[in-house]
């Protein structure tokens, strides 16, 4: 069930980071309103995953701590990708 709360979390994330026009993983963004619906059926899901091993006030605390890392390291993923996944000197 963690796998399943932090998977769902990830997917949560993803989903929402390419409904947006400036994603740059896609060559088009995903419909905005799907994914976006998408994105918060994933996050309620994980909430209700992490609920099972923790706190409410914790599993709240965990899935919106872990969804502002992968919002932060989508972009840089999204740019490590664009320049070819090395780093050449």
């Amino acid at each position: 069930m963690l796998v399943f709360a932090f998977f769902s979390t990830l997917g949560s994330a993803i989903f929402f980071y390419l409904s947006f026009p400036k994603q740059r993983w896609l060559s088009a963004p995903l419909s905005a309103h799907p994914a976006r619906w998408v994105s918060l059926v994933l996050a309620a899901l994980s909430l209700w995953a992490w609920s099972s091993f923790y706190t409410p006030k914790s599993a709240f605390f965990i899935t919106l701590t872990l969804l502002m890392f992968f919002f932060m390291l989508l972009p840089f993923l999204g740019l490590w990708r664009q320049a070819g996944g090395s780093h050449d000197e």
